[in-house]
């Protein structure tokens, strides 16, 4: 895990403002040549990802996870949280449990 970043939004499958932050983010990770993995917090299906993949072509280049994965893994160098509210996510214990290290890293954009 080199250059690796993993996102952490509420929904990037709806259309709105944090959605495209959240997609300009992704983009300018991925241009800058690192590896990309968002966390969705809400429900998403293949079709939701297919169809976003195809209005927004880099995101090809993505991993999409749904927010619960991250208690069996969280992939990323950096981690970012794009609301206030997601930050207990980081006392999640379970297979994982997220430590100080991580805490230290975590950035809110």
């Amino acid at each position: 895990m080199e250059k690796s970043v993993a996102i952490i939004g509420f929904n990037i499958f709806s259309p709105g403002g944090t959605t495209r932050s959240n997609l300009n983010n992704i983009h300018d990770f991925l241009a800058a040549g690192y590896q990309v993995d968002y966390y969705n917090f809400r429900d998403f299906s293949r079709l939701d990802t297919v169809k976003l993949c195809r209005d927004n072509e880099f995101l090809e280049q993505a991993n999409f996870h749904d927010v619960k994965d991250i208690k069996d893994e969280l992939i990323g160098k950096y981690v970012f949280i794009t609301r206030e509210n997601f930050f207990p996510l980081l006392n999640i214990s379970g297979s994982i449990i997220l430590k100080k290290s991580l805490l230290e890293k975590c950035m809110l954009l």
